[in-house]
């Protein structure tokens, strides 16, 4: 039987039934727990510099071609700012995949991209591979705009370690730009 239970459960060698140990965790459970509250996540990726309101969108569905219409950013960041101030405990996080894709990208190289997510102020940025488009000088530029409001949007991965004092995500040391892990409290 694999111990399941803190060790002080465990009573002279001898191994407690299957009834009794469940019994003992739901107790445990139930006396020792409270409700957290709500959590609320709000979540975006792959937006790829599309940043203005398109109606040449297709799709298939069911094998019929279809043609939608995107509101573009604004319209999906003011939705995101509506549901934080309906909501407690939110917490706003973009997957990757933020530039590249548009001619937004090719004039401003991310600098319009980082204006629209600093009015979001994501808690958590995690890098997609088209943010290393324009190697790891240009993801730096990109990240440098992120970061010139007033929101400091942590960026994240965790599979990425560039070489310090080579790299320009790395300059000085091995988080001037990335972080490994997120922490973000929520109370309420």
């Amino acid at each position: 039987m694999t111990n399941i239970l803190p060790t002080g459960l465990w009573m002279a060698g001898k191994t407690l039934r299957r009834g009794v140990i469940s019994a003992a965790m739901l107790l445990a459970l139930g006396a020792g727990s409270a409700y957290a509250g709500d959590l609320t996540i709000l979540h975006i990726n792959d937006h790829h510099s599309h940043l203005k309101p398109d109606g040449r969108m297709g799709l298939k569905l069911d094998g019929k071609s279809t043609r939608v219409r995107s509101d573009g950013m604004p319209a999906v960041f003011a939705k995101m700012k509506e549901l934080q101030g309906l909501n407690r405990n939110v917490i706003k996080l973009h997957a990757g995949d933020a530039v590249s894709g548009s001619l937004f990208f090719t004039l401003f190289k991310g600098e319009a991209d980082a204006a629209l997510m600093n009015e979001v102020c994501f808690d958590a940025f995690a890098l997609g591979n088209h943010e290393f488009n324009e190697g790891n000088a240009g993801l730096a530029k990109f990240l440098d705009f992120l970061n010139s409001g007033d929101c400091s949007t942590p960026v994240l991965a965790a599979n990425i370690k560039p070489e310090v004092g080579v790299s320009a995500l790395t300059p000085n040391r091995g988080t001037d730009y990335i972080q490994p892990i997120p922490s973000c409290r929520r109370t309420g």
